[in-house]
């Protein structure tokens, strides 16, 4: 074999080798992308959870106030329940968010998570004190709430509102599939999927 040859092969060797590294990088990355992801996922859901069993936990307390109107229910209670049960889903939803928003969580999983969103609009109690909380989110909280908690209808039709609160979600983040995904998961209820 001559140099020329040698030098040749070697390069190739060298070139399939650096191919063969980059690949197996590639692959390392996406693998440990998925398992953030995973453990991101598994992470909120646990806060979720601690969330959800506080509000099990003290029902009696915070039911009145995430009702769609001001009942007679709340007007001898405390709101320290209900206040905690807001301030601990609002911190939720705003990781949520961002998790969401720098691909940390699937679109999947966030838009289950716009669905709580949603309930939260409808109790009269986080409405009522909306504005006085609001500094303390994010700006993108802060865009998926005003608008809707100042043209909040109670009367409005559920469904409706659901699909208008979707749509304004997408707008807010610039995620138009977050409506899309909303109006196919409504047909696929329509069509008993």
């Amino acid at each position: 074999m001559n140099e020329t040859a040698i030098q040749l092969t070697a390069t190739a060797l060298t070139a399939a080798g650096l191919i063969v590294t980059i690949i197996i990088f590639y692959l390392q990355v996406k693998k440990q992308t998925e398992t953030e992801r995973a453990s991101n996922y598994q992470t909120l859901e646990f806060a979720a959870n601690e969330a959800l069993r506080f509000e099990a936990e003290h029902h009696k307390f915070i039911d009145p106030f995430m009702t769609r109107e001001k009942s007679a229910a709340a007007e001898n209670l405390t709101d320290a329940y209900a206040s905690s049960y807001v301030y601990q889903v609002l911190t939720l939803f705003e990781i949520a968010t961002r998790f969401y928003k720098r691909g940390y969580i699937d679109e999947e999983v966030f838009i289950s998570w716009i669905v709580w969103f949603f309930s939260m609009l409808n109790s009269w109690y986080f409405r009522e004190n909306w504005m006085e909380i609001r500094i303390n989110y994010t700006d993108d909280i802060r865009e998926i709430f005003d608008m809707p908690v100042r043209g909040y209808s109670p009367r409005g039709g559920t469904d409706d509102a659901r699909g208008q609160f979707f749509l304004h979600v997408s707008k807010v983040l610039k995620r138009p599939q977050i409506h899309e995904e909303y109006k196919g998961n409504l047909q696929e209820a329509d069509n008993g999927a």
